[in-house]
């Protein structure tokens, strides 16, 4: 087995580590590389492919003569405890150990390595092994050449599926136009993004007048239901987090401030979302666009080259 790519971390809750996998997936995918994932195990009980006790993401079926692999059951403690090693860095480096071992590691959720470089792609061809840890492995344009594939990979399991659409379905019957709302302030105080309450009020009230019979499921980590007024028509699934996300994804549109965890709910379904990003003016229906680069823009915040951090 050659070029094996390894994700041994990566940063914040479910929608940070989906994102950060499908760009890496994406490049495994162009490149016929095998990827493991042991970061992955955090939320892999809600997916069909769980990755097993090796965390294998790509290819997902394991066949007879990969069943005895030298990384086996150790994995996961190895990938862990080298993660720790390199993430204790207070910048991204780029490690070699000869044709066996590579490693990078971002520093930070500002660095960005592009994948889709012949730089990374040399990289992960000259070792046998791989070991990705940090945040913003970005391969945009593979992400969206592989991106049936990507989302056939990370399937949600079926009994998550069913809890959502029996949540949304007297809507649906109903042939109402669901407007999903991610209301996220929690994590978000102090962050560019973060909206009062009234705010996200002000902006439902305008989708009111931009869409036809709406209904507003709204999605929050915070008990804020009660505070909406009933003159908007709302559903309030109050899940689990992939409940939440399942249901944004099962609407006609969307509209959450950037995150990746409502950028993934427009990516697994093709749901446009309106990213919130100015409160100036209300949206406009061209505004909400499909996230199908998934985060993915590689020349911004800092594009670092792996020559200069080896």
């Amino acid at each position: 087995m050659k070029n094996t790519i390894i994700v041994a971390h990566s940063p914040g809750g479910l929608g940070n580590i989906l994102v950060q996998l499908a760009h890496i997936t994406a490049f495994c995918m162009e490149y016929e590389k095998t990827l493991y994932a042991p970061a992955f195990t955090r939320v892999s009980n809600f997916f069909e492919n769980d990755g097993g006790v090796r965390a294998r993401i790509y290819p997902p079926k394991l066949d007879k003569k990969h069943q005895n692999i030298p990384l086996g059951k150790y994995l996961k403690g190895f990938s862990r405890k080298l993660s720790r090693e390199t993430g204790t860095s207070d910048k991204t480096v780029a490690t070699s150990f000869g044709s066996i071992l590579g490693i990078i590691n971002i520093k930070g959720m500002e660095d960005t390595i592009d994948l889709e470089t012949l730089e990374f792609k040399e990289f992960a061809e000259s070792h046998r092994f791989t070991v990705l840890s940090g945040w913003r492995f970005r391969a945009p344009n593979l992400v969206i050449k592989h991106a049936d594939a990507i989302r056939k990979v990370f399937t949600i399991q079926q009994k998550y599926e069913v809890e959502a659409t029996q949540l949304i379905k007297p809507a649906k019957d109903l042939n109402r136009t669901l407007v999903g709302i991610h209301i996220r302030r929690g994590d978000y105080q102090g962050n560019e993004f973060f909206w009062s309450l009234e705010n996200y009020i002000s902006l439902m009230q305008s989708i009111k007048d931009l869409v036809e019979n709406p209904v507003f499921v709204v999605c929050s980590n915070e008990d804020i239901y009660d505070q909406i007024p009933k003159s908007l028509d709302c559903l309030f699934p109050k899940g689990s987090a992939i409940i939440d996300l399942l249901c944004m994804s099962k609407c006609n549109l969307i509209a959450a401030p950037p995150s990746t965890f409502s950028g993934w709910a427009s990516f697994i379904q093709k749901v446009p979302r309106y990213k919130i990003i100015s409160l100036e003016n209300p949206p406009t229906l061209d505004q909400f666009t499909i996230d199908s680069e998934l985060d993915g823009h590689c020349v911004s915040p800092v594009l670092v080259k792996i020559k200069d951090i080896m």
